[in-house]
């Protein structure tokens, strides 16, 4: 699941040039569909989330240890314990909390993504979207003078 409320998340790291990937054990069109709108890398259908986080990394030229994991359920666990940090909605299984680095107040689908980069890396995404909308604002504004 994917709230909505993610979406300025998304954004944010897209601006930022910071790879995102949706991995799923699971073919589903509409997690494609969604993750195409949110412009992230989907990969689906896999039999083992860490092997195919190795070979991300290996294209990136990462190491485990700078890879953020949300998961919540059992088949997360491997992904979980290999990245250097891992997060999990607060109705994840209980064998991924006890294995999470992070568990959020976030239930799963309702934001998640949200809560991480406002609450654990303090980017206050709203001032930054206002920002933004300011500044287009104004350019907008001026470009009306120029002709």
């Amino acid at each position: 699941k994917c709230s909505r409320a993610d979406g300025l998340a998304f954004d944010y790291l897209n601006n930022i040039g910071f790879p995102v990937y949706v991995i799923s054990s699971e073919k589903n069109t509409v997690v494609e569909a969604r993750a195409n709108k949110l412009k992230i890398e989907c990969r689906q259908n896999l039999g083992n989330k860490v092997t195919e986080i190795r070979s991300i990394i290996s294209e990136l030229s990462y190491d485990p240890k700078q890879v953020i994991y949300v998961g919540n359920d059992i088949n997360d666990l491997g992904a979980l314990n290999f990245c250097g940090l891992s997060f999990c909605p607060l109705d994840s299984h209980k064998i991924i909390k006890q294995a999470s680095t992070v568990i959020l107040n976030t239930l799963g689908g309702q934001g998640v993504f949200r809560e991480i980069l406002e609450e654990w890396f303090n980017l206050d995404l709203t001032d930054m979207y206002m920002r933004e909308l300011s500044n287009e604002h104004k350019n907008n504004s001026w470009n009306r003078y120029k002709s």
